[in-house]
């Protein structure tokens, strides 16, 4: 009987010890589960907030990029309009080139005949008074109140001749010239009649020695244009005064023409 109450109790103890120890370790675990929870709560809430720092990261980034892409659409308009722009100066550059190119042909034209004329002839000319004259060894003179040509002056009409013959297309105005004595014969009204009539016997004589009259204009300027000072009291002053130039003239028609059209595209 006592040996069965013995065994008893020490079964007795021992349920309760391992009772205890299970309780101990159900508490241990029981607190390591909640503290693993609570873990595992703190990191979901860091990846949640992780999540939305990068979501509104990402709307920034979306934003930035529409912005772009607007910046980028917007260069890519003004680069076209540069460009449509740029072909077109280049287009208008073209233009103008074109048009100084024909602006220079037809001055060249319009004093080609000249120059070939000058060369072909051994010829000289000079400028004076925006005009270019014949620069000559031998001008032809006259007596005063005369429009009577020298025969001395022969040779320098035929050389004259001779140029205009073999350059139909230049033009020439032959302009007579008096001293400052007023005509006393009465043949002539005043000086600009007796420059005139002066002009016009050189044309005449240039016609005969066969130089086409078309190429010929007779013009006269009397005593207001001297060659030198007028002094009534030097004749040779009166005597080199007393003559006819030949003035050579461009195309007119094709220097007006470059006129008109530097006027109408400046």
């Amino acid at each position: 009987m006592r040996r069965s109450l013995a065994i008893g109790t020490i079964l007795a103890i021992t349920l309760i010890l391992s009772s205890c120890v299970s309780k101990k370790n159900f508490l241990n675990l029981q607190s390591e589960k909640d503290e693993l929870a609570m873990n595992i709560e703190k990191m979901r809430m860091d990846l949640q907030n992780q999540i939305t720092m990068l979501q509104e990261q990402n709307e920034d980034l979306n934003r930035d990029k529409d912005l772009l892409n607007k910046d980028i659409v917007s260069l890519e308009t003004q680069i076209t309009d540069t460009e449509e722009k740029v072909k077109e100066v280049e287009f208008n550059l073209k233009e103008k080139q074109y048009q100084i190119s024909q602006l220079w042909n037809e001055m060249d034209a319009a004093f080609t005949g000249v120059e070939e004329a000058m060369t072909t002839n051994n010829t000289r000319i000079k400028e004076l008074e925006n005009f270019l004259y014949l620069d000559l060894d031998e001008i032809p003179g006259f007596e005063s109140g005369s429009d009577m040509v020298d025969a001395d002056d022969e040779a320098t009409l035929q050389k004259i001749a001779t140029m205009l013959i073999e350059n139909p297309a230049v033009t020439m105005v032959i302009e007579g010239h008096t001293d400052s004595r007023p005509t006393t014969t009465g043949e002539y009204r005043d000086n600009w009649d007796l420059s005139v009539s002066r002009a016009t016997q050189i044309v005449r004589k240039l016609v005969d020695l066969g130089v086409n009259p078309k190429q010929l204009i007779a013009s006269g300027r009397g005593e207001y244009s001297p060659k030198v000072a007028n002094d009534e009291n030097d004749p040779e002053a009166q005597a080199a005064n007393r003559r006819t130039e030949f003035i050579i003239v461009p195309n007119i028609g094709k220097i007006y023409k470059v006129y008109k059209n530097k006027k109408t595209n400046p």
